[in-house]
């Protein structure tokens, strides 16, 4: 129960360190209860959490063939094999699971890789109104609201996200995950001011260098460089001492950040390499092939985009690269029928929005 509500208070706050206590006090549990089901869940859902997929999904092998029925264990599987790109895995895994909230959501993931955005976002809300009826813990219905908010953000329907995120905020007002996506929509919106605040508020409470990288993002959208670059130095400093402590939850970030706020390709390419290495999944291989993109190197890019896409997945932020890169690999044609793609799928898709 302690490592539950260590883990609870470190989603809720999005403060990463406190699962540390969370992974103490679970591996506390299993050292005087080596198969206690509960505990070895726990520290399933800190390695996801932490992005260690692959010790996620050993822990979530060995609590079913301890307990084989098991639910939880079930979802923890398939989370770790969807983190890992195993979709078709993933999905068979889940497949005898009851519905449930948690089920609608990951079927809704399953449903976006396959490029059924219509989908995804109907199971996506059935997920969030079942949580409110069978009366979840408020933040894990805020949680809820919040991913439908994004789908609806990623379409560019900014008034229906904005709904999702209100909506959450009653659930759930000291939540971290809402404030920092209504910090992204208020940019989005062209509400600058209140985008800035929404982050400075946010870096004062915890001063993450996500949250410090998408407050100079959003300077550099305002044509602030200098303002900026204060910002992206925190923020460049923060990942680098979570790297030091070997650490691996920010390398996407780190991709994004040189391919996007620096427009480094060779340290893009660098980290871009290292966190496909963890997980092949279609935003992996996307996020190389831009980072290839930035770097000059446009067949590579090209063929890093290609497994990206080969699942079907229509994403307007995977389009919109796409269509770059294609049209700077010589496609011109293919390359056009991307970037009007990306538009189709999200008028505002050149709008401001943060790395993820």
């Amino acid at each position: 129960m302690l490592g539950q509500a260590y883990s609870s208070r470190a989603r809720q706050t999005g403060d990463l360190s406190i699962y540390k206590g969370a992974e103490a006090a679970f591996e506390g549990a299993l050292a005087e209860f080596p198969e206690h089901i509960a505990a070895l869940g726990g520290v399933c859902s800190v390695r996801m959490a932490l992005h260690r997929f692959d010790e996620a999904r050993s822990i979530a092998g060995h609590i079913l063939r301890n307990d084989p029925p098991s639910s939880e264990g079930l979802l923890l599987l398939g989370d770790a094999q969807l983190a890992l790109g195993k979709t078709a895995e993933a999905a068979r895994t889940w497949q005898p699971l009851p519905e449930s909230p948690a089920v609608f959501w990951r079927r809704s993931q399953l449903a976006r890789l396959r490029g059924d955005n219509d989908e995804a976002l109907r199971l996506a809300l059935r997920a969030a109104e079942e949580a409110t009826a069978r009366g979840e813990p408020p933040e894990n219905c805020a949680w809820y609201r919040v991913r439908v908010g994004e789908i609806f953000f990623r379409k560019g329907e900014l008034a229906f996200a904005e709904e999702q995120y209100r909506t959450a905020l009653e659930q759930s007002p000291q939540s971290y995950d809402v404030a920092e996506h209504f910090a992204e929509l208020r940019g989005a919106q062209e509400r600058f001011d209140e985008a800035i605040k929404g982050y400075q508020d946010l870096i004062t409470r915890l001063p993450r260098p996500d949250l410090e990288q998408a407050l100079g993002d959003l300077f550099l959208f305002l044509h602030k460089p200098e303002q900026a670059k204060s910002w992206h130095d925190k923020a460049l400093a923060g990942y680098l001492a979570s790297i030091d402590r070997g650490e691996i939850h920010f390398l996407h970030h780190l991709t994004g950040f040189f391919a996007d706020s620096r427009e480094d390709g060779a340290q893009a390419v660098r980290w871009a390499r290292k966190d496909l290495a963890l997980r092949a999944t279609p935003f992996t291989h996307e996020a190389l092939a831009w980072a290839l993109y930035r770097a000059g190197d446009f067949v590579e890019s090209q063929r890093e985009m290609e497994m990206a896409l080969a699942g079907g997945i229509k994403d307007a932020h995977i389009c919109y690269h796409a269509g770059l890169i294609y049209s700077a690999a010589g496609n011109i044609e293919r390359g056009q029928e991307f970037l009007h793609g990306a538009l189709r799928l999200n008028p505002r898709a050149n709008g401001f929005h943060v790395h993820r």
